[in-house]
C-alpha cells in the first residue's frame, strides 16, 4: 500500500513538472508578442511625430509606413488592405486565448493582455498610415522628397561634426561647421513646419510656399560657405 502511494505521488509530481515545463515553453510566444507590441509602439510614435511635424533628426520614412508613398499602385493596395483589416478589427470580439495556454493561467492572462494591446495599437497605426496613403499624389511625392533630404542632412550633420572634432586646432573649421549646422537647422525647422501643415484640414498652400520661400533665402552651403577650407587643410569632409 505504501509503495502504491509512493508511485501515485511520483506520478502526480511528474504530471505537475510536465505542466510547468509546458507553461515555460509558452514564454517564447509571449516574447514574440512583446516584440510585436514594441514595434507597433515605435511605429505609432514615428507616425504621430510625422503627422505633427515633430520628427527626430534620424527619422526614416520607410520605417514608419508599410508601403512606399511614391508608388501609386502599392499605396492603393496598402490602403485597401488596411481598410479591410480595420473593418475586421472593429468587428472582432474579445480575442480567444489559444488552447495551448488553457492550463497556464499566468501565461494566459499575459497573452490576453498583450493581444488586446496589439489590436488596439494596430488600429491606431492603421489609421495614421491611412492618413498618409490618402494624401494627394503630389503631397505624397513631396513627402518622400523631403524625407530623403532629411536623411541626407542628418548624414551631412554627422560628417561635419566628425570633421570638426578631428580639427579642434583650426578655428576656420569650427566656424565652417557652425555655418553648415545653422543652415541644416534652419532647413529642418522649415521642414517641420511644412510637415505640420501637410495633413491640415484647411488649405495651407500659401503658408507652405512662404515657408520654403524663407528657407530658400538662407545661403546655400555651395554658394555661401568657403568649401576650400578642407582642401587647404588637406582634410576629407
Amino acid at each position: 500500500m505504501k509503495a502504491l502511494k509512493t508511485l501515485l505521488t511520483l506520478y502526480l509530481l511528474l504530471i505537475a513538472a510536465a505542466a510547468v515545463a509546458d507553461c515555460a515553453a509558452l514564454e517564447s510566444q509571449l516574447s514574440r508578442q512583446n516584440r510585436a507590441l514594441e514595434h507597433l509602439e515605435q511605429q505609432r510614435q514615428a507616425l504621430d511625430n510625422l503627422l505633427q511635424g515633430q520628427i527626430n533628426n534620424d527619422f526614416v520614412l520607410t520605417e514608419a509606413v508599410d508601403a512606399p508613398l511614391d508608388m501609386g499602385l502599392e499605396v492603393l493596395e496598402a490602403r485597401r488592405s488596411l481598410q479591410r483589416e480595420q473593418h475586421q478589427l472593429d468587428s472582432e470580439d474579445t480575442p480567444a486565448v489559444p488552447q495551448a495556454f488553457a492550463d497556464c493561467p499566468d501565461q494566459s492572462t499575459r497573452w490576453l493582455g498583450q493581444e488586446k494591446q496589439i489590436r488596439s495599437l494596430r488600429q491606431v497605426v492603421n489609421k495614421l498610415q491611412l492618413q498618409l496613403y490618402e494624401l494627394p499624389r503630389a503631397s505624397r511625392l513631396a513627402l518622400v522628397r523631403e524625407a530623403t533630404q532629411w536623411q541626407t542632412l542628418n548624414t551631412l550633420s554627422a560628417t561635419v561634426q566628425s570633421w570638426a572634432d578631428n580639427h579642434p586646432e583650426h578655428p576656420e573649421v569650427q566656424s565652417l561647421q557652425r555655418e553648415i549646422l545653422a543652415w541644416i537647422e534652419y532647413w529642418r525647422s522649415s521642414t517641420r513646419i511644412w510637415l505640420s501643415q501637410l495633413v491640415a484640414n484647411q488649405p495651407q498652400s500659401t503658408a507652405s510656399n512662404e515657408v520654403w520661400r524663407e528657407t530658400l533665402q538662407v545661403p546655400h552651403p555651395q554658394q555661401a560657405i568657403d568649401w576650400s577650407i578642407p582642401i587647404r587643410l588637406g582634410a576629407d569632409v
